[in-house]
């Protein structure tokens, strides 16, 4: 099980401890996605804001916020995972395509 359905079930059982669960299990996912994304121009403000996010969410004990920031900020970390999915099929289809007309050449 991922750690972002793992935190969707403890999100059902407890406000901002659960939802700050959810946050860190789609924050791990991510960051196991965008570890195989290398940083360059194209994606570089994908790693910033998945940085930026980290920060706010470890920030939730003291800043309380409320449950719609709080589900905003889940709902970007999910659109973020799906993007840093898309570009590592994206660079792994060009490194194949590359590969393939190297071989051709």
């Amino acid at each position: 099980m991922s750690n972002a359905v793992d935190g969707d079930i403890r999100a059902c059982l407890g406000g901002l401890a659960g939802d700050q669960r959810r946050a860190e299990g789609l924050l791990a996912d991510l960051g196991a996605n965008l570890r195989r994304v290398p940083v360059e121009e194209r994606t570089r403000a994908l790693h910033l804001r998945a940085i930026a996010l980290r920060r706010i969410v470890t920030r939730w004990s003291e800043d309380q916020p409320d449950e719609a920031t709080r589900r905003s900020l889940c709902d970007e970390l999910v659109a973020l995972g799906e993007e840093a999915r898309d570009w590592r099929l994206i660079l792994v289809s060009g490194r194949q395509l590359a590969s393939e007309h190297s071989v051709r050449d």
